[in-house]
């Protein structure tokens, strides 16, 4: 390779690591209380994690005990610390449950603590990007850590 060729490559490869390519959307959670124990819920599992507060959470979780109960729990914490939860043993909640991810985007529609309905979406613009990761808590307390010690 010639002089020019390493220049052009280096320059081409620099540019190639530097790019930011797809669709990505923050979707914090968002809670609409509906009384009496009815709620919408939504958000994603990695805006939720990345935030900047340390309490924003929306997920469920699946409780098995053979030959005895399947039982779906969910339930969600914005920002302002609100939370709400539901649970289930609908088979096709259970179901739903099985397909979120730590990148899912998830609706939890409850009502009067009954998780009712659950929306999971695992589309691609809902993994956060390298910008989004540089700024999460784990950095920025790593970082606080390295500061106290001076």
């Amino acid at each position: 390779m010639n002089r020019i060729q390493i220049i052009a490559f280096t320059l081409l490869s620099t540019l190639a690591l530097n790019a930011n390519a797809g669709r990505y959307e923050v979707s914090e959670v968002e809670i609409e209380d509906l009384g009496g124990g009815s709620f919408v819920a939504t958000g994603s599992l990695a805006s939720a994690r990345f935030s900047d507060n340390d309490v924003e959470q929306i997920g469920c979780r699946l409780l098995g005990i053979a030959g005895a109960l399947n039982q779906v729990q969910c339930g969600a914490t914005d920002s302002a610390d609100n939370s709400v939860s539901c649970t289930s043993t609908d088979p096709f909640i259970i179901e739903a449950v099985q397909a979120i991810s730590a990148y899912a985007w998830l609706r939890i529609e409850s009502n009067e603590g009954s998780c009712d309905r659950l929306f999971v979406s695992t589309r691609s613009f809902h993994i956060p990007d390298a910008k989004t990761q540089k700024g999460s808590k784990k950095s920025k307390k790593s970082k606080k850590h390295d500061d106290d010690d001076d």
